[in-house]
């Protein structure tokens, strides 16, 4: 089943293997047809080349560049972002647990030919956030085909039981492998393989995930949507600097009811409002 401008619905199978695996490769889960138009809307964003993309510092320019919150300045990018099937998806991988829509970003590893598509790290996304609970999923789009030498996401399948082990994007040559040697030899790695347009590559938030280097001529374009369990409580953590003049309002131990944190799934505590102003100084 696909809606129009959206997106299929997940099998059991790929649910089992996410649930069992903290990841799943969602083949074909965007129609190539509804690629162009949320590609094209990345782009006119962030650039041809995401020569717009934003400033980051020397260490993580040489792994990626990025633009955060593309659907605060695109309808159309909101409108998918928070779209019901995408929810839904969102949903059962979560084990059928309500989720509110987090944030979106784009991801453009550039060929390391240039000096820059160099790994990511092996990482975790829980430990960033600010929510009371982990039940998160991160859908990584990719919007053009990559190849195995693409430098596509790559997981420690499993690693999600472990639980939180701490940030380490902040100083790559620190990252999870080598802080915790042992995970590779009690979680294996993922298998290398082509990512094809259209594909989604769903991880979930306690999942510890990397990228290797882009060695291809051209950039790796992937765009992400976040969704997470609809209960979680706001724990008193202070919001990224870039949405602090946006994401007030929301009290300590209570749910994030609020704008930019619409519930998207089920129907029945879906939030209805519309997208949120185009603001000046919106990321």
């Amino acid at each position: 089943m696909r809606e129009p401008g959206a997106v299929r619905e997940v099998t059991a199978d790929e649910v089992a293997q996410f649930r069992a695996c903290g990841w799943a490769l969602l083949r074909d889960f965007v129609a190539a047809e509804h690629l162009p138009p949320i590609a094209a809307e990345v782009r006119a964003l962030i650039g041809e080349q995401a020569e717009t993309a934003k400033e980051t510092t020397g260490a993580f320019r040489r792994i990626w560049r990025t633009y955060d919150e593309p659907s605060y300045r695109s309808a159309p990018l909101w409108g998918f972002a928070t779209s019901p099937s995408v929810g839904r998806a969102g949903s059962a991988l979560l084990g059928g647990a309500p989720v509110r829509f987090l944030r979106d970003e784009v991801y453009v590893k550039m060929p390391t030919a240039g000096g820059e598509g160099r790994p990511t790290p092996w990482h975790q996304d829980f430990p960033y956030g600010n929510r009371d609970r982990s039940e998160q999923v991160n859908l990584w789009i990719a919007l053009e085909d990559i190849p195995v030498d693409g430098g596509a996401l790559r997981y420690l399948s499993g690693s999600h039981r472990r639980g939180a082990l701490g940030r380490a994007l902040d100083a790559p040559e620190r990252d999870l492998l080598a802080q915790y040697p042992d995970l590779v030899e009690e979680f294996p790695v993922s298998p290398t393989t082509e990512i094809r347009r259209g594909d989604v590559l769903a991880h979930h938030g306690l999942t510890v995930h990397g990228a290797p280097a882009n060695t291809t001529a051209s950039p790796r374009w992937a765009y992400t949507v976040v969704l997470f369990h609809a209960d979680s409580r706001y724990t008193g953590v202070p919001w990224p600097r870039r949405l602090a003049g946006h994401m007030g309002g929301i009290a300590v131990n209570e749910p994030f009811d609020h704008p930019l944190t619409p519930v998207v799934w089920p129907p029945d505590r879906r939030d209805a409002r519309s997208a949120p102003p185009l603001t000046e100084g919106t990321p």
